[in-house]
């Protein structure tokens, strides 16, 4: 089946390098299923560009379906939340401690599959003495029971030469957690 095109003109986006680059090109007539474009000698059959667009479509589409399965089950089920005040005269080594000490341990819980993320948050707003508390973590989990899992073995492991016992110590010193949350999701859409 034959059509003819007269003459057709517009901008065609094409990759140079690494950007793509606007070109304006002239469409000569269709023969034989392909569409001959002057500028750059560039052929597209009609047949490869349905099924390269089909293809195309067809891959997004898969690979957005296992995205969404793979979040779904990736997804934390639980969410501790921890509200923090911090001792006034300690506030720096509080910072120092989650950042140095307990990070690097959450890091390790996190790539052995003990816990899904952590997170340090500050209080921006509201601000004054009056406030219940100036920080809170978010610790994410799979199931309550990682929540609840002994944290000792991951401990030694990341700092090997300070007691759990005594960084305990210093961490409760500079700071106290006013109230903890544990939040479990009941349900979800993607």
């Amino acid at each position: 089946m034959q059509q003819a095109i007269d003459q057709t003109v517009g901008y065609f986006k094409t990759r140079q390098g690494s950007k793509f680059v606007e070109q304006y090109a002239e469409a000569g007539a269709l023969q034989g299923g392909s569409i001959s474009i002057a500028e750059g000698a560039m052929r597209i059959g009609i047949p490869l560009l349905a099924a390269a667009t089909a293809g195309a479509f067809l891959a997004g589409s898969l690979s957005s379906v296992a995205s969404t399965q793979a979040q779904q089950t990736q997804r934390p089920s639980v969410y501790v939340v921890n509200f923090i005040k911090t001792n006034a005269a300690k506030y720096q080594e509080y910072l120092q401690l989650e950042r140095e000490t307990w990070k690097p341990v959450h890091q390790e819980r996190i790539r052995v599959g003990q816990m899904r993320s952590w997170a340090l948050y500050g209080v921006q707003y509201p601000f004054g003495t009056s406030l219940e508390y100036d920080f809170v973590t978010i610790d994410t989990y799979a199931a309550l029971a990682d929540a609840e899992r002994d944290i000792s073995a991951v401990f030694a492991k990341v700092h090997p030469s300070s007691p759990l016992s005594d960084i305990g110590s210093r961490t409760e010193a500079a700071r106290s957690i006013v109230r903890g949350e544990v939040w479990s999701r009941i349900d979800s859409a993607p």
